[in-house]
């Protein structure tokens, strides 16, 4: 009977980790019904799918994912006040788990990088305060508008200093098998779709010299950045009202679906002594030997024969349907409008700043996980016990005192968590009409076609100058 148990075991044990591993995989099933609701516009009914599911696809550790899903559809649903009351949950998160963890850039996650807290992508942070302006605009709100674009500019700032913050944390950590890597150089320091905004709500409060200095800083955007703004430049909005009657009226077109994450598999394999990397794909990026220089690892104690798996999150765009947006009043054409933000574009730029980093603590945690199944488990259990604790740090401890290579690499899953409804690429116009009830529509073509119209309505032009928006996500 002893013999039949300890039999078992191993597979027992095996089996117990392949549970608890379902829970450190990216949940996307949440995404079915929403993303359904927004391809007939229905946003509310999109965000209220997106609640149902809170504690089931989002657990606790994904709040911020949570936030920033649900406060986006609210902001499309015209929902703006639990738009904003979203927004600021997500905003607020991110920057309290910023802040927790630096100190734990390298420990964190020895199980598997889904199980950390998810603290944004650094695109989703910026572009909070974009929508949180044109949510208090909506508001009638200006004055709140200003503060958020203010603290846009404030995380441009600073962006330098948190790549530097966390770079400087990682490589002093002190791990024994940690993957040494170069600092980020930051290449976005101006935000041209909050330097325009900027200009409008300046300008419309009266602040002139404000909203000139935005005016000059969204041209520089474009000047000082062709790598972040590799597309010609749009017309800025004017810093000064024009004379006569007419109003400046601001259009904000927001078209396409955000960047999604996708795996890069690779495979670690051992020769006496020695550590081999190599991709599934050899088409693929091969983000070892590019961003860490490394593609081999001295391991003293190691033989032949050990395998391992490791998963990078890999950052792709969605394709978009739309290259034209124009703008009618009364039946009448007033213009197109102007790419002003490559957001997707945007992603992946800040993306690449920070993966270098997570490459690293991969590798790491990968090493740690994989070595002590090769050359010993006691001088790791207290590793473990520091960075995972509780059942998962146990569950692990005894998976790998009896590890195979399918229950080690079961728990080798990339984080591929990233917000689903922020826009691909932001379009603005300013154009002048005569104060009174005007009917607009936005019209999407593609390759000459039209492929969507955006009614807008009827609408009053009566101060010194009015926003406008539309979205077309799928």
């Amino acid at each position: 009977m002893v013999r039949t148990v300890f039999r078992f075991l191993p597979g027992a044990l095996l089996f117990l980790i392949l549970i608890s591993c379902s829970s450190t995989v990216t949940s996307q099933s949440q995404y079915v019904e929403a993303e359904a609701y927004v391809k007939q516009r229905n946003y509310y009914a999109a965000a209220d799918s997106i609640e149902k599911v809170k504690g089931e696809a989002y657990k606790e550790k994904d709040r911020v994912l949570y936030y920033l899903d649900v406060g986006m559809l609210y902001h499309y649903a015209q929902r703006y006040e639990e738009s904003n009351s979203a927004l600021t949950e997500a905003e607020y998160a991110i920057e309290e788990l910023y802040t927790n963890s630096i100190s734990k850039s390298v420990g964190s996650a020895v199980l598997n990088d889904n199980a950390r807290d998810y603290s944004g992508e650094i695109y989703e942070d910026l572009y909070i305060n974009v929508f949180k302006a044109l949510n208090y605009i909506a508001l009638d709100d200006p004055e709140d508008a200003l503060v958020e674009v203010r603290r846009l500019n404030n995380k441009m700032n600073l962006l330098q200093d948190k790549y530097d913050a966390m770079y400087n944390e990682y490589n002093n950590s002190g791990e024994k098998t940690q993957v040494e890597v170069d600092k980020a150089i930051n290449e976005f320091h101006e935000n041209a779709l909050g330097r325009y905004l900027g200009t409008i709500l300046y300008r419309n409060t009266g602040d002139y010299d404000d909203a000139r200095i935005d005016r000059r800083n969204y041209n520089n955007a474009f000047l000082t950045q062709p790598l972040i703004y590799p597309f010609p430049m749009g017309l800025p909005p004017d810093s000064m009202p024009r004379e006569g009657t007419a109003i400046p009226v601001n259009f904000f077109a927001f078209a396409g679906q955000s960047p999604g994450k996708k795996a890069i598999t690779y495979y670690i394999d051992s020769t006496a002594g020695m550590l081999h990397f190599t991709t599934v794909d050899q088409n693929e990026e091969n983000y070892l030997k590019e961003l860490t220089d490394i593609d081999s690892l001295f391991i003293p104690g190691i033989e032949y024969g050990f395998h391992m798996k490791l998963q990078f999150p890999r950052m792709f765009e969605r394709s978009i349907a739309v290259d034209k947006i124009q703008i009618y009043a009364d039946g009448k054409l007033l213009g197109d409008l102007g790419l002003t933000e490559d957001i997707g574009h945007v992603a992946q730029a800040t993306f690449a700043k920070e993966l270098p980093l997570e490459v690293g603590k991969i590798i790491t945690r990968a090493v740690v996980k994989g070595v002590v199944k090769e050359v010993g488990q006691s001088a790791t259990n207290s590793v473990i016990d520091d960075q995972v604790g509780g059942l998962g740090g146990e569950l692990l401890k005894l998976a790998l005192g009896v590890a195979t290579d399918v229950a080690v690499d079961a728990t080798e899953n990339a984080d591929l968590r990233i917000s689903n409804f922020f826009p691909d690429r932001a379009y603005s116009g300013e154009f002048y009409l005569e104060p009174g009830v005007h009917d607009f529509r936005v019209e999407y073509y593609n390759q000459g076609a039209l492929i969507f119209t955006d009614n807008l309505g009827p609408k009053e032009i009566s101060r010194n100058s009015s926003i406008l928006e539309s979205v077309h996500l799928f």
